[in-house]
C-alpha cells in the first residue's frame, strides 16, 4: 500500500484510470472525510485512520491519497466485506460523534463510478486553491560556536554502535511509520520533521546516512543539504521527492547528494542506498 500527499489528486485520477482499463476484481474505494471534523480533532483523527489502513491493509494493493482538503482516499484490492464494516465500526467507536458519517465505500467497477465523482470533485477543489510558495534555500539555519565540538563527540560515538544510525527528514507521518517499520529492525532510524530539527539532529547524533525530503515545511532540503556539508564534508545523503524534476536533482548531487529516490518509495530503493552509502550495512 503506498501513500500519497504530493498531487494526490491527480494521482488518484491515474490510478483510477488503470484500475478500470485493467478491468481486475476486487478494488473498493474509501474516503475518510476528516475535512468534516473540527480543526483539533483532525490530526487525531488522521493517526486513527492511518493505524487501522496499517494493520487491514498494509499488505494489500493500493493507495492512500492525502487530498488538498483534509479527506483522505482509498483505493485497495483485497479487502472483502467483512473487513470494510469493521473499519466502520472501529472508526464510529473512536470518533463517536462522526464516525458513521466519515466513511464512505464502494466498489470500484463498471456499475459505480461514486469514487470517480469524489476524485474529480476534489481535482475541483484543488484548483480553486491559491498555490502556496515553495520554502527557500535561504531560509537561515543558525548554527552556534559549539557545533565542531558538539559533532566531534557524536563522530566519535558513531565507531561504537550496535548497528547503523539513518536520519529520515520527512515531515509526512506516514511516510516516517512505514520508513522505520521497514528499516528499525536492522538500523537505528531517527528522524526530523523540519530543516532546523534536521541540522540539529545531524549535530547531536552524526548518522551514517541522511534521507532528506527536498519540500520541507520551513526550508528547501537543498539548503539542509548546504548546512549539513559545512558540518561533515564527508556525509552520504540522499534525497527524496514526489516530483522528480531534472533541476532539482541536478542541484542537489552538485550540492554533494550521493543519490535521488523519488517518492513514494520502496524499502529496495533505500536499501540499494544504504548498502552503497553505510559501511559494512545489514542488507
Amino acid at each position: 500500500m503506498k501513500i500519497i500527499k504530493s498531487e494526490a489528486e491527480y494521482r488518484l485520477k491515474d490510478a483510477l484510470e488503470t484500475i478500470r482499463s485493467e478491468a481486475r476484481p476486487g478494488w473498493r474505494g474509501f474516503v475518510f472525510r476528516l475535512s468534516a471534523l473540527k480543526d483539533s480533532e483532525k490530526k487525531e483523527a488522521e493517526k486513527i485512520v492511518f493505524g487501522l489502513l496499517t494493520d487491514c491493509a498494509a499488505d494489500k494493493e493500493g493507495g492512500v491519497y492525502y487530498c488538498a482538503d483534509g479527506d483522505i482516499v482509498t483505493v485497495i484490492r483485497g479487502l472483502d466485506d467483512e473487513a470494510c464494516r469493521n473499519l466502520q465500526t472501529v472508526l464510529a467507536a473512536f470518533l463517536p460523534a462522526a464516525g458513521a458519517t466519515l466513511l464512505k465505500t464502494s466498489p470500484i467497477d463498471q456499475n459505480d463510478i461514486s469514487i470517480d465523482i469524489v476524485c474529480a470533485d476534489k481535482i475541483k477543489t484543488l484548483r480553486a486553491q491559491p498555490v502556496a510558495p515553495r520554502p527557500s534555500s535561504a531560509t537561515p539555519i543558525r548554527i552556534d560556536s559549539h557545533a565542531s565540538a558538539v559533532f566531534a563527540l557524536a563522530q566519535a560515538a558513531r565507531q561504537k554502535r550496535p548497528k547503523p544510525c539513518i536520519l529520515l527528514v520527512e515531515d509526512d507521518p506516514a511516510s516516517l511509520f512505514l520508513t522505520k517499520r521497514a528499516l528499525g529492525a536492522d538500523y537505528e532510524v531517527i528522524s526530523a520533521s523540519s530543516g532546523h530539527e534536521a541540522v540539529r539532529t545531524y549535530l547531536h547524533h552524526a548518522p551514517d546516512l541522511v534521507f532528506l525530503d527536498i519540500g520541507l515545511p520551513d526550508v528547501s532540503g537543498h539548503g539542509v543539504l548546504e548546512q549539513i556539508s559545512r558540518i561533515d564534508a564527508s556525509n552520504a545523503v540522499i534525497m527524496l521527492s514526489a516530483n522528480s524534476f531534472r533541476d532539482e536533482i541536478v542541484r542537489a548531487m552538485k550540492l554533494g547528494a550521493k543519490g535521488f529516490v523519488a517518492k513514494p518509495f520502496t524499502r529496495a530503493k533505500l536499501l540499494h542506498y544504504i548498502g552503497q552509502c553505510v559501511p559494512a550495512a545489514t542488507m
